[in-house]
């Protein structure tokens, strides 16, 4: 009699067909969370970018009120020896490194000897001090988290994903027109022209001061490749591939400019030969070039459907891929009168 009472009492285990439709339920709710909660990062990560850019147009505005412009594109120090190669020559410290005391990095400004020239070749192989920690450190309020590219784009160089508008076309020594003006205006030789809130006539919150880019690092994202057009006598060959935005400090091939629309592709033939005109590049005409006059520097970004950009009045908007290319460059100058620009 025990054994029968024990006998009902005993439980029936899982199926394996019950078993499999448990696992089915159970894999339909995470294909189902996994989009949202993908979503979710993401959006955090664009929150993240939109406050980092919204904490430069507060520096940028901050240095304005003390000096009484922005910082310029590039300062140069020191001299190169003659003979020294164009991209030595007109390389120099960035506006990123300009506006440090105004975004709680004061003592790595401090410590920088602004002195001597940035590139050590020019200074007997001597690098200033301080350069050489500031290249190695990461600058949270220069990355963007949606890009997934490691930071640190060498062992002795990290990256940025924010470049300011230096022209609205290719030619950037075009500036000397009204309408080619922007932000960050340079001049022949890639010469850097201080401005100031008077100078944007179109009104800063019509005008694109800081865009998003990739930094580079070590991928084959296609939208992180950069090329040199180089040849005509110059030390790199034709289409040498080099990074973008590579080191925050110095300005080298870290621009935007309006030759394409947002997050542009780039295109390759079936040989992998970049298509001229189709791919980000900057040209130089020869060794003792003393700037990168022309090149395709798009705005890109890994947001979905746009990039965000920094306006001139410290607000941050996003631009879509889709945006009209006339629209757009109209949005870069700074004092074009044009009738026309993106609107919000």
């Amino acid at each position: 009699m025990n054994s029968r009472w024990f006998r009902r009492r005993s439980r029936r285990g899982f199926t394996l067909i019950e078993l499999l439709v448990v696992i089915a339920i159970i894999a339909i709710l995470i294909a189902l969370l996994l989009p949202a909660v993908q979503q979710a990062r993401e959006a955090a990560r664009r929150t993240q970018c939109r406050n980092n850019l919204k904490q430069i147009g507060l520096a940028l505005h901050n240095y304005h009120e003390q000096f009484s412009m922005f910082p310029v594109y590039v300062v140069r120090k020191g001299q190169c020896p003659l003979g020294s190669k164009g991209w030595h020559q007109s390389s120099g410290f960035s506006w990123r490194v300009l506006i440090l005391p105004f975004i709680d990095q004061s003592a790595m400004y401090n410590n920088i000897n602004f002195s001597l020239h940035i590139q050590s070749v020019c200074n007997g192989g001597v690098t200033p001090n301080g350069m050489n920690l500031a290249r190695r450190t990461v600058v949270p309020g220069y990355v963007c988290p949606s890009d997934p590219q490691d930071a640190h784009t060498s062992a002795s160089r990290t990256g940025t994903n924010y470049a300011g508008v230096i022209s609205i076309d290719q030619n950037s020594t075009s500036n000397a027109n009204q309408a080619d003006r922007t932000f960050f205006r340079t001049g022949a030789g890639s010469r850097p022209i201080p401005v100031s809130v008077r100078d944007i006539t179109d009104g800063t919150s019509n005008t694109i001061a800081v865009a998003e880019v990739y930094r580079a690092g070590n991928t084959t994202n296609p939208a992180a490749i950069f090329h040199y057009r180089g040849g005509n006598g110059t030390s790199f060959p034709a289409y040498s591939v080099v990074p973008r935005c590579p080191d925050w400090p110095t300005w080298g091939s870290c621009g935007v400019n309006g030759t394409h629309t947002p997050n542009f592709k780039q295109n390759v033939d079936a040989s992998g030969t970049p298509i001229d005109g189709d791919i980000d590049w900057i040209d130089w005409t020869g060794d003792n070039d003393g700037g990168a006059h022309f090149g395709n520097l798009p705005a890109r970004s890994g947001h979905v459907g746009g990039v965000q950009v920094l306006m001139g009045d410290g607000s941050v908007r996003l631009i879509d891929d889709s945006v009209d290319l006339l629209l757009y460059r109209a949005t870069l100058s700074i004092a074009g009168d044009e009738r026309k620009t993106i609107e919000f």
